[in-house]
């Protein structure tokens, strides 16, 4: 069937596939607004409030840069000025657990050296994914691009291909913007792992948000 245009929507929104994959591991943005608020470079700087153990976002969000995967796009032995690299828990259960830092910086705030930027992984949810579609609600599978605010959270991103679930039916829709906030809003994920282009994690997420037709 050919995509129909979108029809409004607030509640929880699915997200999968590739427009997960563009959520964590954004193409275009040096890093995901979690990832952002871990910086020690932006911290010594003065641009982030938060510090170690602050709250940030969902306590169903558990996050690691860690460039020993195998084969991992992202994964190496080194940063760019040869130190070994780290595995890093930046995110543990919605508070902010520690900050990627080159030599420098881990220095300047007295945290360890945690470098480079690496493959990001996701703890898994709880869910199983045929659960979380098993009610009436919309699944975003592409954006046609994610750019949302690393300050806030807040994001507004056009939908290139989605499915709408009506009693029982998969009804594919193109066009209209997702509208939520990635760090005050309500999030989950399936139980169920995917990994792509440098993203290990869960296949399906929840979030409270918003489609504006």
């Amino acid at each position: 069937a050919s995509a129909q245009k979108p029809i409004a929507f607030k509640g929880n929104v699915l997200i999968s596939e590739e427009a997960l994959r563009d959520i964590f591991v954004p193409p275009v943005a040096p890093a995901n607004p979690w990832v952002m608020q871990c910086l020690a470079k932006r911290l010594y700087a003065g641009y982030l409030k938060r510090k170690k153990g602050d709250a940030l976002c969902s306590k169903n969000i558990t996050l690691s840069s860690d460039p020993h995967i195998p084969y991992g796009v992202y994964s190496s032995a080194f940063d760019s000025e040869g130190v070994p690299s780290n595995k890093v828990l930046l995110i543990k259960e919605g508070k902010i657990n520690g900050f990627l830092a080159s030599n420098k910086y881990a220095q300047y705030l007295n945290v360890p050296i945690a470098t480079p930027l690496a493959n990001i992984v996701v703890k898994a949810g709880k869910k199983s994914m045929d659960a979380l579609r098993k009610q009436d609600r919309i699944e975003i599978v592409k954006f046609s691009s994610f750019i949302p605010d690393s300050f806030t959270g807040a994001f507004s991103a056009e939908v290139r291909l989605g499915y709408r679930y009506e009693e029982g039916k998969k009804i594919p829709f193109k066009g209209g913007l997702l509208v939520g906030n990635l760090f005050t809003s309500n999030i989950e994920f399936s139980k169920e792992k995917y990994s792509q282009g440098g993203y290990y994690g869960p296949q399906v997420m929840c979030i409270d948000a918003s489609l504006v037709s």
